[in-house]
């Protein structure tokens, strides 16, 4: 894997994740570190039900560790409320779900840009970025494609 010349984009230290269920306690993740640098993709696998969604939701601010910290850019957000996870999400991370939330009257442009536009930005000063965005995923050529135009493969 290569490592990129930024800094730590995000971290998570000593995290832990137990659900209940009934009086049933499921310790879900048992304390996970890790750190990813700016630029570095990353491949998180393992079985059906080891954790790695639950993961990826405590690392995007999803969801929050039952303990543990999950530092964005150095900054500790595990304490961060609602309002601003949202803003956070829009501005700084980004998912692709395996079932994609896709809004279905969108094109696969308009799906891209919808966070720059909830927080009042102007498209027409991303292009560069969701051109590079659409050639990265294999999109360029259904960019005005709606979700139901689209394979689910």
């Amino acid at each position: 894997m290569k490592r990129s010349t930024g800094g730590v984009a995000v971290e998570g230290r000593h995290i832990i994740k137990n659900f209940r269920i009934g009086n049933t306690p499921t310790k879900v993740l048992k304390d996970i570190s890790l750190q990813v640098m700016q630029g570095e993709f990353v491949s998180i696998m393992g079985p059906s039900g080891s954790g790695k969604s639950t993961l990826l939701y405590i690392l995007g601010g999803l969801d929050t560790p039952t303990s543990g910290h999950v530092l964005l850019n150095g900054t500790d957000i595990s304490g961060f409320g609602d309002e601003k996870m949202s803003r956070i999400r829009r501005q700084k991370i980004g998912f692709v779900f395996q079932f994609y939330n896709l809004i279905p009257n969108l094109n696969v442009e308009e799906n891209i840009m919808l966070p720059l536009l909830l927080d009042g930005k102007k498209m027409g000063g991303y292009q560069k970025q969701l051109e590079q965005i659409l050639e990265i995923v294999g999109l360029s050529d259904r960019r005005r494609h709606t979700p139901r135009e689209l394979s689910g493969g």
